[in-house]
């Protein structure tokens, strides 16, 4: 199973080398709705099933989709 700071390590290391900067932080409703425009769908990847993180990011690139997880489709989300 993934470790949840597995993500912050990696922003952490990009952004140390050079490779990306963070102009700000938002969270997942925001970016939906920011970028819903550009999106044709999402790709699930199951934490469960490593293997399907590296697969899913592949197909959503080459599809124009964003990779979800099955956590993140059940979440709450607050009234619009």
């Amino acid at each position: 199973m993934r470790d949840p700071n597995d993500d912050q390590y990696w922003l952490d290391d990009y952004t140390s080398r050079g490779l990306i900067t963070i102009q700000q932080a938002i969270g997942l409703d925001a970016a939906l709705a920011q970028f819903a425009p550009e999106l044709k769908g999402y790709v699930v990847a199951d934490d469960a099933e490593p293997w399907t993180v590296n697969t899913a990011t592949t197909a959503a690139a080459a599809t124009g989709r964003v990779v979800v997880t099955p956590n993140t489709i059940a979440a709450p989300r607050p009234p619009a």
